[in-house]
């Protein structure tokens, strides 16, 4: 019986020196790596620097435009730059639409950028001179009078501005209209080129509505507050029909906003 309890202490004695060595072995294994931990934060990190900077950019500037816009000087750190900041003050320049920063180890960093497309142009009235301005899908002003390379767009009229600024931006409920009309000019460009020009107007109500102008017709059309390509299809059937008529010349108001088209005669 006593050779049994000696065994079982023994057993128990070589087990618990074991464990002992096992813990000690994880202990020597942190401390180590908070040395190198902190002797790479302290001493390596600090003089990593930004070697390389790789640039994608379908917006017309340069590589030091860009970087004055990112605030990279070429000086900075690898581990103490902030992607977030750099890609917020790039996102805040009225022609970048998106922005990509990443950090590529051990010492670059990707700035991707996707330019504004202008979807339509509207003639702003300064100083008693129109000048042009082009406005895309987010209703953000982000080229003027120089600055405005397309001109086969259609004129968006019937808006005011305050002060004509880079980076202003039309009312929040004018978007989803803007937004139609892209989907249209993705998906149709043939219809969409069709349109001369699309009015804004504020009914009492406050709300917006739009009248758009056909480029081969002299009327203007009330659509309502939506856009797409069977409006546009019914609208230019409609006008042909009554043009084929002979009457088109005598209608004063011509409103599809009911889903159907209505039209008004002149008075003579």
């Amino acid at each position: 019986m006593a050779d049994v309890l000696t065994f079982a202490a023994k057993k128990k004695h070589k087990s618990d020196n074991l464990l002992r060595k096992i813990l000690w072995g994880i202990i020597i294994i942190l401390v180590i790596f908070s040395i190198i931990q902190l002797f790479f934060h302290f001493f390596i990190a600090p003089r990593v620097t930004i070697k390389n900077i790789l640039i994608k950019s379908d917006i017309p500037f340069t590589e030091q435009e860009i970087l004055r816009i990112a605030g990279i000087s070429r000086k900075e750190y690898y581990f103490l730059i902030n992607t977030r900041e750099i890609q917020d003050r790039l996102m805040a320049h009225p022609l970048v639409r998106t922005a990509f920063v990443q950090k590529i180890f051990p010492d670059t960093i990707s700035l991707k950028l996707e330019g504004r497309v202008p979807l339509m142009i509207a003639l702003v009235n300064r100083n008693n001179t129109s000048i042009p301005v082009t406005i895309d899908e987010e209703g953000v002003v982000f080229q003027i009078a120089d600055m405005v390379k397309n001109w086969n767009l259609p004129v968006l009229s019937g808006i005011r501005f305050d002060s004509l600024d880079l980076g202003i931006k039309l009312p929040h409920e004018i978007v989803p209209f803007l937004q139609g009309f892209k989907k249209l000019n993705e998906q149709h460009p043939g219809l969409a080129s069709l349109i001369s020009e699309i009015k804004i107007v504020k009914n009492e109500s406050g709300d917006f509505e739009y009248i758009v102008y056909p480029l081969s017709f002299p009327k203007g059309v009330w659509v309502g507050r939506k856009i797409d390509a069977s409006i546009i299809k019914y609208i230019l059937l409609a006008l042909r029909i009554l043009e084929q008529e002979g009457i088109l010349h005598k209608v004063s108001d011509l409103d599809f906003r009911t889903g159907e088209l209505v039209y008004k005669m002149k008075e003579e």
